[in-house]
């Protein structure tokens, strides 16, 4: 791969190679990715390439489709961490961003099916920001 990204999960027991050549970067607010996230969006990465390449730990990564839909979640059967799969829908590669260990190279990025975004992560862009904790996350400050 000329121009390749790797990517892995938490537990480091499956790890992945892709060309770093990204058409979108979505952000989907929908409720089912909402459910499978257990956060306010996934952030998901597409690739028209076939460059795909488990470097280790291939035979961990399971994967679910929700009956009735056209919807896929791959994950680490040890740790759970996202992972690539191919769509059933357009056969494009789905990349969880958060499981690349760099940044990305993006075409587009969009965030998607805000019709369906939560009132508490509409408020995201308005919050504080911390390097850290803050002070107010202590246990000593109840």
């Amino acid at each position: 791969m000329a121009d390749a990204i790797t990517g892995s999960c938490l537990c480091g027991q499956v790890a992945f190679d892709i060309d770093n050549d990204f058409r979108f970067l979505f952000f989907c607010h929908c409720r089912q990715c909402r459910k499978i996230s257990g956060s306010a969006h996934i952030a998901h990465l597409s690739s028209e390439t076939e460059s795909l390449v488990w470097t280790r730990g291939q035979d961990l990564v399971k994967r679910f489709d929700l009956p009735g839909r056209s919807f896929s979640k791959a994950y680490c059967q040890i740790c759970a961490t996202a992972l690539p799969y191919r769509s059933n829908d357009s056969g494009r590669i789905l990349v969880p961003a958060g499981c690349l260990d760099g940044e990305p190279k993006v075409r587009h990025t969009a965030r998607i099916f805000m019709s369906e975004c939560s009132a508490w992560a509409s408020q995201v862009g308005d919050a504080p920001t911390f390097s850290g904790y803050p002070a107010y996350f202590s246990n000593d400050d109840r």
